[in-house]
């Protein structure tokens, strides 16, 4: 809900939407917590059940942040590409932020820890279990080219930017927490190239931005 939160405090009318009842609960709690609930409404919505995008209004922005698209297989979003182009109004954008085929700072970890199956993991073919709050969560890794040919037939490219070359990986947060310096210099770091969008191949996530094609 933390993104719900910001779009629908800066006026914005948000549909906060999740698989998950306890992850909506989260959400509403939040909503009701920072005095957002006005602009905010919350549905369950599951990516994958095409069935679940039932809205009476077009929306001007669709937003998944940190890694949402990469809880689905290809099949899932190539529905999905002809699924948002038709609750999206005109020039409509979707904005994805996606974990990538191959990040810098997760390889350089596990070439430290000696778990060499584990450096290239991200560019397999087949999904990897990722273990979250006790459990595991099939993931599917895309690189900017991937949602690209997925996305282009009914969208145009805006943008693709990287997150997470300079700035590590939050599984690294308690080693950084103890030097903030290094971790001011790559902040630093990390303003001086959001531009360069071909670092999103080897980052932690990508931004990619489109708009619907007229």
């Amino acid at each position: 809900g933390e993104d719900a939160v910001y779009f629908a405090k800066k006026g914005y009318s948000v549909t906060a939407t999740d698989v998950s009842d306890e992850m909506l609960k989260v959400t509403e709690e939040k909503i009701n917590k920072y005095g957002a609930a006005d602009n905010c409404t919350i549905k369950k919505l599951n990516l994958a059940n095409p069935v679940d995008f039932n809205f009476e209004q077009k929306f001007d922005l669709i937003f998944s942040n940190f890694g949402g698209i990469n809880c689905v297989d290809e099949e899932v979003l190539k529905n999905l590409n002809d699924v948002l182009s038709k609750i999206l109004s005109s020039s409509g954008r979707v904005v994805f932020v996606i974990m990538p085929k191959f990040c810098l700072w997760e390889s350089f970890y596990f070439l430290l820890k000696l778990k060499f199956k584990k450096v290239f993991r991200r560019a397999s073919a087949k999904p990897f279990n990722v273990k979250l709050d006790g459990g595991e969560v099939k993931t599917y890794y895309y690189s900017p080219n991937d949602i690209l040919n997925i996305f282009g037939k009914n969208f145009k490219l805006e943008k693709v930017k990287p997150i997470g070359f300079f700035i590590p990986p939050s599984f690294l947060n308690n080693f950084f927490s103890r030097r903030e310096k290094l971790l001011s210099v790559l902040e630093i770091s990390e303003r001086a190239v959001s531009n360069l969008s071909f670092l999103s191949n080897a980052s932690d996530h990508f931004l990619i931005d489109m708009e619907l094609k007229g």
